[in-house]
């Protein structure tokens, strides 16, 4: 951060005199960022003095505590154990984070909602945890270097906790869960019709929303299909869009999002007609 600015400030005097003139400053504050300036757009002067014409301060008294977090460009990497997948974590300053899963050997790019990174800057699987890893669904703990919080990774909860108000406030996230049909040469493919197969009924929190996008241009930009409520209790509903067209080549790509209507999504059916 450059500088910090106050938007009101108090100078107390005894004293008498036509003018007070205050030639030095003192400012102290406490920062866990450093502040190159910092400027008063307002000032208040309380006094017990004669009337005087005039009061003028050309510097202030300024006690300021401010919290914050300075950039962070370095590269760091770390790894975590989950459900037998082991992780490594590489944390590319403030631009990305990127996590490659042993496992399935690919790389998936994770961030934090308002934020193009992950705000976890480090971590380890915690083997002492104890009680703790059945309390927090994971022995996996994190260091946020935003809101100076440890963090317990819970694969089974839907939402996050908010940063400052912890479990009394809950943050959803989108999920997102996407697949590709693809068109050889010039046969165009029909698509009628997909039907979305997942675990109905066992919604969680307050967004209930189902909705379909699909990409002809290799993800450069997508048509929204509509948008499907998932009914509580209901655990047989259909969930499908129809009349979407043909698919041409390279061929097109799904992407199905909520964000707490489904816990679970098993396939994304498409119908090309009886003749195929």
């Amino acid at each position: 951060m450059a500088d910090a600015r106050v938007s009101q400030g108090t100078v107390r005097t005894l004293t008498e005199g036509n003018t007070i003139e205050v030639s030095g400053l003192g400012i102290r504050t406490v920062f866990n960022y450093p502040a190159e300036e910092g400027q008063v757009s307002q000032l208040t002067i309380r006094s017990l003095d004669e009337p005087v014409p005039s009061a003028r301060a050309n510097q202030a008294l300024v006690r300021a505590v401010i919290r914050g977090r300075i950039d962070q460009p370095k590269v760091r990497a770390w790894t975590f154990t989950l459900d037998g997948h082991d992780f490594y974590v590489l944390r590319l300053g403030d631009t990305q984070t990127f996590i490659y899963d042993v496992y399935s050997q690919q790389w998936a790019r994770w961030y934090s909602p308002s934020s193009n990174r992950w705000r976890f800057t480090t971590g380890q699987n915690w083997q002492g945890s104890g009680v703790y890893q059945a309390g927090y669904g994971s022995n996996i703990v994190t260091g946020d270097d935003t809101f100076g919080v440890l963090w317990m990774l819970d694969p089974t909860q839907p939402w996050d906790e908010d940063p400052q108000l912890g479990p009394d406030l809950a943050l959803p996230f989108v999920r997102k869960a996407t697949g590709q049909v693809t068109a050889n040469m010039r046969i165009p493919v029909p698509c009628f019709e997909v039907y979305l197969t997942a675990d109905s009924g066992y919604t969680l929190g307050s967004s209930t929303d189902v909705s379909l996008s699909t990409s002809d241009d290799n993800g450069q930009t997508y048509t929204n299909h509509g948008t499907i409520t998932a009914v509580p209790g209901d655990y047989g509903q259909e969930f499908a869009w129809r009349s979407l067209g043909q698919i041409r080549g390279p061929g097109r790509l799904f992407v199905i999002e909520d964000s707490g209507a489904l816990q679970r999504i098993n396939t994304l059916d498409m119908s090309i007609g009886p003749e195929r």
